[in-house]
């Protein structure tokens, strides 16, 4: 351990959005003062919480202070924690627990603005996502270890997926008729059963999702990880925006944060900064801190602390699109939020062991529940975007060009996916469920009017990645220990640090890395 000293009870003080942890539970307090802590984490999501919780938990003379922009949502709020009203919450998610991200134009996309749902407040994107729990696969990782990121080789991230795992209580969704039926027409089109897609190599096949849902309530790491224990060295502060890191010589010295119209405020890190604010985020972040390409900080009017070219660079995202069907009957009851089932397969353009093809099934969102919703996507998607400066205000959004489809091979295995999908539907068995194809229409199997179905509806997948990519070459932002090139007592760890996305929802392995980050921090063996 790097640290000795004195536990301090943390003194309560001033305005609304702080909560200190003093030796019971969270209390609200009416301010942030300056002072310094041994850690800061910034952002109180999926990976934050599980940063700050394992510190605290370690460490217990340490002091940690957690940073969260949104605020906490009530346990009375059904529309986030009640996994059956998910559907509901994409339609009309809660603004106030929303970034308002809007990507740029997309020119594959009929220059369409998409919307980047990205959840704002304690919890993070727990608190809006679909509660879907994927490792990815072992082949993806061992891509990381391969290209620039050793030690991150599958077996060696087992044990932080099991921890996270033991911890969040993953759920196997139970069976009905339709996906009984389901489970039939992806058999019939070439698909196997995979009864368990995180206990296999990879995760190829149709079978039950795993769900992050305990006793019929939505989870988040804050929920699991900082609720269940009470941790006097930690203190979470909700409702303050960080302005800016504090960079001076050849290191992090803290930050500068606030809420929106308030003072910012100097608050130090005697040990280290980790910034856990997500895919887009994390790298507006490091940029409006003058970690950057040199030439955009000084176009953009901020001044350069340290030249880091990939900052920003190599946003991934999934492509997703959804076909509906009028069914015969009504749908059964999907208290997780959609149809418990998830089908994983290649395309043929893809020769590794990796799947590059993903599919949800959901509905059941009209009053009479007839409508079925089949919604494939692609993974591993070759295109790639960028996160940049759209003002130096650090209350305004950043500009986010996900280049979606701007690579002619995703063109074709979202066409394969959708094709997929369709001799799924049609199979005898799925007759009285999938009656008839309302979009994009049985008539539409040529080239053509796929693609001009993709253009007008294709979507993001919510899977935002690889912004502060994690490697040796000169793109990367992170060593493979999550540490900043050339900025000392600063790390990033989150979704942005993934080079390449895996075979999966994202959440799975943004938990794990979490997890891990903690470990390096801690000084763990065998982290």
């Amino acid at each position: 351990m790097k640290i000795n000293l004195d536990r301090r009870r943390l003194l309560l003080s001033g305005a609304a959005g702080i909560f200190t942890i003093p030796f019971t539970n969270l209390l609200t307090a009416e301010s942030l003062s300056p002072k310094s802590y041994d850690y800061i984490v910034v952002g109180a999501g999926s990976a934050g919480c599980i940063i700050a919780a394992r510190l605290a938990q370690a460490w217990p003379d340490a002091e940690i202070l957690l940073i969260e922009a949104g605020s906490t949502v009530p346990k009375t709020e059904a529309m986030v924690w009640d996994p059956s009203l998910y559907m509901l919450s994409l339609i009309n998610p809660l603004p106030q627990y929303e970034w308002g991200y809007l990507s740029e134009p997309q020119t594959a996309l009929a220059h369409r603005e998409i919307s980047l749902l990205r959840g704002k407040g304690v919890g993070g994107c727990a608190l809006r996502n679909g509660m879907v729990y994927v490792r990815g696969g072992e082949a993806g990782f061992n891509q990381w270890a391969l290209n620039g990121a050793p030690g991150w080789e599958y077996a060696r991230l087992t044990k932080h997926f099991e921890a996270v795992e033991q911890t969040m209580g993953i759920t196997k969704a139970p069976s009905d008729p339709l996906i009984e039926d389901l489970v039939r027409g992806a058999v019939a089109a070439g698909l196997p059963f995979n009864a368990d897609y995180n206990a296999s190599p990879n995760p190829y096949g149709i079978g039950p999702l795993r769900y992050t849902i305990r006793d019929g309530r939505r989870e988040t790491t804050h929920t699991e990880f900082m609720e269940q224990q009470h941790y006097p060295n930690l203190s979470l502060a909700t409702e303050h925006t960080v302005h800016r890191i504090a960079v001076e010589g050849q290191g992090a010295t803290g930050v500068y944060c606030g809420p929106q119209g308030g003072e910012a405020l100097f608050i130090g890190a005697r040990q280290e900064v980790i910034v856990s604010a997500g895919a887009i985020g994390s790298p507006h972040l490091l940029l409006l801190s003058g970690l950057g390409a040199a030439d955009q900080l000084r176009a953009s009017g901020v001044a350069v602390k340290l030249d880091l070219p990939g900052v920003g660079q190599n946003l991934q995202d999934d492509v997703i699109i959804n076909q509906l069907y009028m069914s015969a009957e009504a749908l059964p009851p999907m208290p997780n939020g959609f149809i418990g089932l998830v089908a994983f397969a290649r395309s043929l353009l893809h020769r590794g062991d990796e799947t590059d093809i993903q599919m949800h099934f959901g509905g059941g969102f009209d009053e009479e529940r007839k409508f079925l919703m089949i919604s494939p996507m692609i993974l591993l998607a070759e295109s790639r975007g960028q996160v940049s400066l759209r003002s130096t205000d650090p209350f305004a959004l950043p500009r986010i060009d996900p280049r979606y489809l701007t690579v002619e091979s995703d063109w074709k295995r979202l066409i394969e996916a959708i094709q997929l999908a369709k001799r799924i539907a049609a199979h005898e068995g799925l007759q009285r469920w999938c009656k008839e194809e309302l979009v994009p229409g049985r008539a539409v199997t040529d080239d053509a009017g796929i693609r001009a179905f993709i253009r007008e509806q294709a979507s993001t997948g919510l899977h935002y990645a690889g912004t502060c990519k994690m490697g040796l070459d000169p793109m990367a932002v992170v060593d493979p220990q999550l540490k900043v090139h050339g900025c000392d007592n600063l790390r990033v760890a989150d979704a942005s640090i993934i080079p390449r996305t895996v075979s999966g929802n994202t959440a799975g392995a943004t938990m794990m890395i979490a997890h891990r980050a903690a470990a390096f921090i801690l000084g763990e063996k065998d982290a």
